[in-house]
């Protein structure tokens, strides 16, 4: 968690709190947090060896900040913000993650229903069409991301830039694997179309399971793909 947005209830980008220490600076703030993850990671490698995975058991944000200001506006850009950057760093650090919490009746007057705590990405009192999948999320800009789901390979980066609806992903293809690697593309970003810049090789689109598939041609280099939502400008 990032400690001074959860004890506080307000977002800066400029301020941190990590490991009783406080931390000034944008960059100096996102630097600390990416090293911090990193470390745990080579904390799981040392006792529980090299390819013993990672998880990080829990995140995420309150979501009544600055007195629950958004419930009143209906804006919630300072929650996307929050939780995109803490998003961000755990892409940096390619790692698996339970984002906290989904509470089914959370509501504004009262929260998650425990402890004061108000962190679950719906809430009743958000949720105006029930029809639609997505009435009652808060901040979905941010909790709904793509991302590769099935490397056939070595994973080397990937980001997705929320502001430019943008997935970018690296890796080394193993050559003896002739599997496709799958990346998943959320209806919520990408449902409306997208193009994809990529290393030569051959795409493949599942609408349904918003899967795309990518066969590289050459394994011997790294590849690179790029998704854009292609009506992002319009």
């Amino acid at each position: 968690y990032d400690d001074a947005t959860l004890v506080t209830k307000h977002y800066s980008p400029w301020i941190g709190f990590l490991n009783d220490e406080i931390i000034f600076g944008k960059r100096n703030v996102r630097l600390a947090f990416e090293k911090n993850l990193a470390d745990m990671i080579e904390d799981t490698k040392t006792f529980y060896g090299k390819n013993a995975a990672t998880l990080l058991g829990e995140f995420g944000i309150p979501f009544d900040l600055d007195d629950g200001k958004a419930y009143k506006t209906g804006d919630f850009s300072e929650q996307v913000k929050a939780l995109d950057r803490s998003m961000r760093v755990i892409e940096k650090n390619k790692l698996s993650y339970t984002l906290w919490n989904y509470t089914a009746d959370n509501n504004n007057a009262r929260g998650d229903l425990w402890n004061g705590e108000d962190l679950s990405v719906f809430s009743t009192d958000q949720r105006k069409k029930t029809t639609d999948i997505n009435s009652g999320g808060r901040a979905l800009k941010a909790v709904i991301r793509p991302f590769p789901e099935k490397i056939s390979g070595t994973l080397d980066l990937y980001r997705f830039d929320i502001n430019e609806v943008t997935l970018t992903v690296k890796f080394k293809p193993d050559p003896q694997n002739n599997l496709p690697n799958k990346i998943i593309l959320p209806h919520y970003h990408y449902g409306n179309g997208f193009e994809v810049l990529h290393s030569k090789g051959k795409l493949e689109y599942d609408r349904n399971s918003g899967s795309l598939f990518f066969y590289p041609e050459n394994k011997t280099q790294i590849q690179t793909l790029i998704v854009v939502n292609k009506n992002y400008s319009e």
